[in-house]
């Protein structure tokens, strides 16, 4: 468990276009976090079975990145990009960058297991089963956990309202730490101040809902006292001098204790 004060925090911007942050959040303290898909984009060889990776190439892009820079395998690529591919971007990212994981695979993104673990009887009897299925599933992941040096799960709010109380989303993410911390390495997680699209369309990253403050800054404190770090991602088009001027940032300062 960390003993730091504050909070350790990185963000990331991850819309097409958008700069390699270096000196974008250097007046709060916060770091800049990035995803292998700013790499470049994909080379559509690499999906081939018999793909060569540039280790090279790779390699002196990490090194590029600023000073405690989190670096992250990112959704694009991981479930098509070939085994033998994910496993040596794995291998140089984890020797060239401290602060290297993969993005909500390890544990595995659930939004209703966590809820064996709620103080409401109900729903851990209904939820049993399924939390029983994401914890082998987390386990079997374990070979990709020795490939990183952090653990970042996904926190993002998927649903609000309708049953999703505030102590839904806190069981979803104190569980989901648990189960993050049995890869024996710092847990820093991802969060969103939108609501997810959750398998809905017609909605753009700028046309989402915002998270609710009462459930963002619950979402947040179980982070803060249950994690090591944590990374904001966005993916809309807002500048980040103003996000500082969002209510969602006040807040995320004022749990993580950030400079404003």
């Amino acid at each position: 468990m960390r003993d730091l004060n504050p909070t350790p925090a990185w963000m990331n911007h991850q819309y097409t276009g958008a700069p390699d942050a270096r000196d974008m959040y250097i007046e709060t303290g916060i770091r800049a976090a990035v995803g292998t898909s700013h790499w470049g984009a994909w080379d559509k060889r690499l999906y081939e079975t018999s793909a060569t990776l540039d280790r090279k190439r790779l390699l002196a892009w990490a090194r590029e990145r600023p000073d405690g820079s989190l670096i992250y395998f990112d959704d694009y690529g991981w479930d098509r990009l070939p085994w033998h591919i994910r496993k040596e971007i794995c291998e140089v990212l984890c020797a060239a960058c401290p602060l290297f994981g993969i993005y909500r695979q390890l544990p595995v993104r659930d939004w209703y297991a966590p809820q064996a673990m709620s103080s409401n009887p109900e729903l851990r009897a209904y939820y049993a089963n399924a939390h029983a299925e994401w914890g082998e599933k987390n386990e079997a992941m374990s070979s990709w956990a020795k490939r990183v040096n952090v653990i970042c799960p996904s926190l993002y709010v998927l649903k609000q309202g309708d049953g999703f109380s505030v102590e839904w989303i806190e069981t979803y993410a104190r569980e989901t730490i648990s189960q993050a911390r049995q890869y024996g390495k710092p847990v820093i997680p991802f969060v969103w101040p939108r609501e997810h699209f959750s398998g809905r369309t017609g909605l753009t990253f700028e046309t989402l809902a915002w998270v609710d403050l009462d459930v963002w800054e619950a979402l947040l404190r179980v982070i803060r006292d249950e994690a090591d770090g944590v990374i904001w991602w966005d993916a809309s088009k807002m500048a980040f001098e103003a996000m500082r001027r969002t209510e969602h940032f006040r807040v995320f300062s004022r749990v993580f204790g950030i400079r404003r």
